[in-house]
Formats: C-alpha cells, structure tokens, sequence
C-alpha cells in the first residue's frame, strides 16, 4: 500500500520540490515527502530515470524495516573488535554541501587463511 501511495504521489512531490529549489527556496524542500533529489540521486538521469530512483529512495526512506543507525566510533569499534585495523572513520563530502559517514578497515590475512592456487 505504502509503495502505491509513494508512486502516485511522485511526480508531484517532485514537481514541488523543483519549483521551490528554482525560486531560491530550498531551505523548504524538506517539507516535501519526497527524498533528497538533489543530494543523493546521480546527475544526468533522464525524467524517467529520476522518477523511478525518486519513488524507490522515497519508498525506502518511508519503509526502514532493518534501519538502525549507529555512530561512527560504534562501527570503528565493532570492526577493531572483529581484528581489522581501522585506517580511516569519520564523514567524507561527497557532494558539495553533503557528507557520507565512512569507516574503512582492514583486516590482516593470517598464514593459515593464505590463499590456494
């Protein structure tokens, strides 16, 4: 039912949230229930293209059955406690003005997980 509601109410919310970014007004786009178009989504998608990653990242916005946040020194702790040395925690931009939560890790190789050939 969810997934219905969001496809109808799509391309108007997309339509809103366009008008309200032309006319200088983008603080307010976060009022429209639609997720974040100019943000997250990949530039140079067609009209058709945008609309279907607009309904499926609004839908999954609306609908986070396994969604449970954590912080960044949480996920760095969980990967030292799991044996992997991690190199790099904190948030990285990767759009201007839009920052990604980042933990990278590695975790060393043991002689008796070498690989076979």
């Amino acid at each position: 039912m969810l997934h219905k509601v969001v496809r109808a109410t799509v391309p108007y919310s997309l339509f809103v949230y366009r008008t309200l970014a032309k006319l200088g007004l983008r603080r307010l786009t976060r009022f429209v229930p639609i997720c974040d178009v100019d943000g997250t989504l990949p530039a140079g998608l067609s009209r058709n293209e945008l609309l279907e990653w607009c309904e499926l990242d609004t839908f999954d916005m609306f609908s986070p059955a396994f969604d449970n946040p954590q912080r960044i020194s949480t996920v760095a702790g969980w990967l030292k406690e799991a044996g992997a040395e991690v190199i790099f925690s904190d948030f990285v931009e990767v759009q201007p003005g839009n920052n990604a939560a980042v933990v990278r890790a590695i975790r060393p190789i043991s002689l008796s997980q070498g690989t076979s050939s």
